[in-house]
């Protein structure tokens, strides 16, 4: 009963986005490219294994921040993605990001949820935005489809912007996507003080900041939990389609907590 529930749920969400002008925005699976992918995201374990990146030898997918870190210039990513709306936001830092996409503009393809087809921040007749599109209602529900994934009539939910990237990844057409920076291990930056504030330490490879995750985000400890374990669901239902379409992912951190792709960085005495 609850299986096919669970689709007309789906159905639901499909025909709101149809009307919302997003079901136009997907990114059907392509042919093998044959070519690998490296994304390089933001945990601080990029500072010790980027060595393992030549940039000649892979293309490049950056997020977030990178472009206002000297290791944008010196990868020059063929993609950049963002799946948080944070970076559409009009304030100095997105104005400093948008300020360096321009200056790579005609070599830089940009991804974004289908949800923020509406964005204006980043100039659409500038830059070479491209929509991937995403069920974000459903995101508290447990899909999978490998050939619905394939047509992007669905897609795990971009709860964090490396389940975008690898999704992305495999529907470009790479069948080798090597992933660097993906520590995905906050919990252990997480404090919580004496007046119950939930603090984390947000670190990344070009710096941290202590951030209130209660003022931020609304968050308690609860709903942070809740987030690991949307993001490790959806990273297994990733492997799934990964597997479905052949599609090697290595992950490279020498310090995550993703259990479900092969590790490049052996632990030490292995």
């Amino acid at each position: 009963m609850y299986e096919k529930l669970i689709w007309y749920i789906w159905l639901k969400y499909v025909i709101k986005s149809y009307f919302k002008g997003e079901l136009k925005e997907r990114l059907v699976l392509q042919p093998d490219n044959g070519k690998s992918l490296s994304i390089v995201v933001n945990g601080p374990s990029v500072n010790r294994t980027i060595k393992y990146l030549k940039p000649g030898e892979t293309d490049v997918m950056m997020v977030n921040n990178a472009p206002l870190t000297p290791l944008y210039k010196e990868l020059c990513p063929q993609y950049v993605c963002f799946s948080d709306s944070e970076f559409l936001e009009k304030n100095k830092r997105n104005f400093s990001i948008r300020t360096e996409l321009m200056k790579t503009a005609d070599k830089v393809t940009i991804f974004l949820p289908s949800y923020f087809n509406k964005q204006t921040f980043l100039p659409t007749d500038k830059l070479n935005i491209k929509y991937v599109f995403s069920l974000y209602g459903i995101s508290r529900y447990d899909f999978y489809s490998h050939k619905l994934m394939e047509k992007n009539f669905l897609a795990p939910a971009y709860n964090n912007v490396v389940i975008m990237c690898l999704y992305v990844g495999i529907q470009l057409g790479y069948k080798k996507i090597y992933l660097y920076g993906a520590d995905e291990n906050f919990l252990k930056q997480i404090t919580v003080d004496q007046r119950n504030r939930v603090m984390r330490e947000c670190v990344h490879y070009y710096g941290s900041e202590m951030m209130c995750e209660n003022k931020k985000h609304g968050s308690d400890m609860e709903i942070m939990t809740y987030m690991m374990y949307r993001i490790f669901n959806g990273l297994k239902r990733l492997k799934r389609y990964a597997a479905k379409e052949k599609v090697r992912i290595v992950n490279m951190s020498d310090d995550s907590w993703i259990d479900c792709f092969p590790r490049y960085v052996k632990e030490k005495g292995s």
